[in-house]
């Protein structure tokens, strides 16, 4: 399934009014991304989306790899 900006924020209807939608092939972690964005004062109402994370992190300081296509 494509992922496009255009989809989500027709999925989302009024929801994605003010928001800012990320979408990355691969990243090393959704959440050292919104955080970024949130400390340069970027994250506002924002999804980050990744099909491939090398360094995820997730609750309790808990990471996890999650492979392109799973």
């Amino acid at each position: 399934m494509l992922l496009s900006k255009l989809r989500i924020k027709r999925k989302l209807g009024a929801l994605s009014k003010d928001l800012s939608i990320n979408i990355y092939k691969t990243i090393d972690s959704t959440n050292t991304q919104a955080k970024l964005h949130a400390e340069h004062g970027r994250c506002k109402n924002a999804i980050f989306i990744a099909k491939e994370q090398t360094a995820g992190r997730g609750r309790m300081g808990r990471s996890f790899i999650s492979e392109r296509g799973k």
